[in-house]
């Protein structure tokens, strides 16, 4: 397959009216030109990466614990046709049977639309007083044993896990996770700056949405204690990942973070609930008739009583135009949801970013961010 007429974006620049070859899935070759009478025509609209969204809980209608045979199918094409390549299904703190369960769903998956990069679990080691539209009902503190049972199961298939480090038994479950291979974040958390520090040393390299269940300055005695989000400004190399929806983070707070946080340590996410590309009005957080009942409105999902948001509606290309509107350079707001996640992840992939060698997963779009083109490892998966 060869693409012509196209402007790539790599890490640092824009190849303006350049071409890209693919063999067997892998991209083999970028030049001005490549000579061929058989090529697809990409009509000089810009050429990316395929999307990488490390934190999503749903979409279609469907979340990652419901027990449908269509599940994962029908989450994974609402995002596809918004440009999400790679994605890291997300499943809320349950119960730990239901854990256990949509992990054996995740392994035995099939007609999925996307690359499936490891499961995230939001929890169960979460602190109540941060719970957001999480039910409290199934938070504690590590259970190494428990915790043991799940990494056992999925045999590799568990990407990362948040936590909350000021929890008991935090400091053996992040030496557990470490051992392996699993990425440590930090959310749903009142950690004070101190513990983030120390947690950071030990391993964790990731806050979860950030401003989003995290701490932030509290007075004791007088004394001012930073939190978690200071902690994301003040430790360079800690990767921090935004839900870039405009509600969760305002465009003026997506300014500011841009701002004052390297962008190399900086990712893009939806936070999606199964909301997501539907029309749907009320549904549930979590699984189906057992999740948090919530409402969709403005734009997001909202807890009934309006007293917080339960997750995004948004897809990646959303996220995108946002950070545009930031006054973000398509650069570096690419690279927030392409390279960085994937960065965030391990760089265990050959993903996130266009180069010789790499996956030949490939988004195309205009100067308004839609969609025209998906290709997920050589293979057209959508065209508009």
């Amino acid at each position: 397959m060869i693409i012509k007429n196209v402007n790539i974006i790599t890490r640092n620049k824009i190849l303006n009216n350049y071409c890209i070859e693919i063999n067997d899935g892998i991209i083999t070759n970028i030049a001005k030109d490549i000579s061929t009478d058989n090529y697809i025509d990409g009509l000089g609209r810009f050429l990316s990466p395929g999307f990488v969204d490390m934190h999503i809980h749903g979409g279609g209608g469907y979340d990652f614990l419901d027990e449908n045979i269509e599940t994962y199918q029908k989450i994974t094409y609402a995002h596809m046709i918004h440009g999400t390549t790679s994605m890291v299904p997300t499943l809320v703190a349950s119960s730990v049977e239901d854990l256990k369960k949509a992990i054996i769903r995740y392994k035995n998956a099939k007609d999925y639309k996307c690359n499936l990069l490891g499961l995230h679990l939001e929890g169960p080691y979460l602190n109540r007083a941060q719970c957001g539209a999480i039910n409290v009902d199934y938070l504690h503190n590590p259970d190494i044993k428990e915790i043991n049972g799940l990494i056992e199961l999925a045999n590799g298939a568990i990407t990362r896990v948040t936590l909350a480090p000021e929890l008991a038994n935090s400091d053996e479950l992040i030496k557990l996770l470490k051992e392996n291979n699993i990425t440590v974040s930090i959310g749903h958390s009142n950690a004070t700056f101190d513990v983030v520090k120390d947690t950071y040393k030990n391993g964790a390299t990731l806050i979860t949405h950030f401003y989003s269940g995290c701490s932030s300055i509290t007075r004791k005695n007088g004394y001012r204690i930073l939190g978690i989000i200071e902690a994301g400004y003040l430790i360079d190399d800690l990767d921090i990942e935004i839900i870039a929806d405009g509600s969760h983070l305002p465009i003026d707070l997506l300014k500011y973070i841009y701002k004052f946080k390297n962008h190399e340590h900086i990712s893009l996410i939806t936070d999606a609930m199964r909301a997501a590309g539907t029309n749907l009005k009320e549904t549930y957080l979590g699984k189906m008739g057992e999740g948090t009942p919530c409402v969709i409105e403005d734009g997001v999902a909202k807890l009934k009583d309006r007293s917080a948001f339960a997750g995004s509606i948004a897809t990646c290309d959303l996220l995108v135009k946002n950070m545009l509107k930031a006054g973000v350079g398509l650069n570096d707001a690419i690279n927030m949801v392409t390279i960085n996640p994937i960065k965030a992840l391990g760089s265990k992939y050959k993903k996130g970013e266009i180069k010789v060698g790499n996956d030949a997963d490939i988004v195309l779009f205009d100067e308004k961010i839609d969609i025209s083109l998906v290709i997920i490892n050589g293979e057209i998966t959508y065209k508009k």
